[in-house]
């Protein structure tokens, strides 16, 4: 039996994020930390999901919309106190439960990639230009690649996992150097 691709690329976007909290645990951060540990959780259920455990699939819908919701918020209140983490997880719950519209999704989201940029500029280019390759590849697989349909016979979920992959490992990358030269700034 072989896995389907996209298995497989959930799988390899689920070891991106586990980086991405180890680095986050590394420097305390506990905010941006659950926000990746969500987000792993999250492509480890769906690694399941499209590898054929059909029992995942409402929890692993939820949690893609929970962690599309949360996830760029958290890691904006990069190293904020850990009660900040309640509040924008809270508020998540309650967009994803009531089905909030996806243009404010959109908006918040991009407003939290933006502070998440500022915060990584602090930390000279070493930081900064790994956060934008990140924040950019983020933008690229939601806007540009999306989940839905397919290119050339393979599922562009493949394609959108593995940008999204790439993109985690240069933003948590830029997160990290930020990390060892300055203290960010708080949303």
């Amino acid at each position: 039996m072989t896995l389907p691709l996209t298995a497989v690329s959930a799988a390899l976007l689920a070891l991106a994020f586990a980086w991405a909290v180890r680095l986050c645990w590394q420097r305390k951060d506990v905010v941006c930390g659950v926000g990746f540990l969500l987000a792993m959780l999250t492509a480890t259920l769906g690694s399941l999901r499209f590898g054929g455990v059909a029992a995942v699939v409402p929890v692993h819908g939820f949690l893609a919309e929970l962690t599309n919701w949360v996830l760029p918020t958290l890691v904006a209140f990069s190293a904020a106190p850990p009660r900040a983490a309640l509040p924008v997880i809270s508020l998540g719950l309650l967009a994803t439960v009531m089905g909030w519209p996806e243009l404010l999704r959109q908006v918040v989201n991009s407003l939290s990639l933006l502070v998440i940029l500022l915060n990584a500029s602090r930390g000279g280019w070493l930081s900064w230009l790994p956060a934008l390759v990140g924040i950019t590849g983020m933008a690229m697989a939601g806007f540009g690649i999306g989940t839905k349909g397919a290119w050339a016979g393979v599922p562009r979920l493949f394609f959108y996992h593995l940008l999204l992959m790439l993109a985690v490992l240069c933003l948590s990358y830029g997160l990290h150097k930020q990390a060892e030269h300055v203290e960010p700034v708080r949303p």
